[in-house]
């Protein structure tokens, strides 16, 4: 998609998806509505993390890819950890 439709777009729109879809989490009245949000969410979050690695190799000359996506990685895996 990110191919098609451009990467900037669906990353921006995969921000605003997965942001109003946890807004919304916080509300919901029954488990069926949070197990619905739950799937925007993670829609918005492939969208997010699968053109983020194409966005660092387009922009970051080949010498310095393997620092930005570590930095990267290293980014998503502390607050994973958290």
């Amino acid at each position: 998609m990110g191919d098609i439709y451009g990467r900037k777009r669906i990353f921006q729109y995969g921000l605003i998806i997965f942001t109003i879809s946890s807004l919304l989490s916080d509300f919901t009245p029954s488990g069926e509505m949070f197990f619905i949000i739950r799937i925007f969410q993670a829609t918005g979050n492939a969208m997010i993390f699968a053109n983020l690695n194409a966005m660092i190799s387009s922009v970051f000359p080949e010498n310095q890819r393997e620092k930005a996506f570590g930095l990267t990685s290293m980014g998503v895996l502390v607050r994973i950890l958290n």
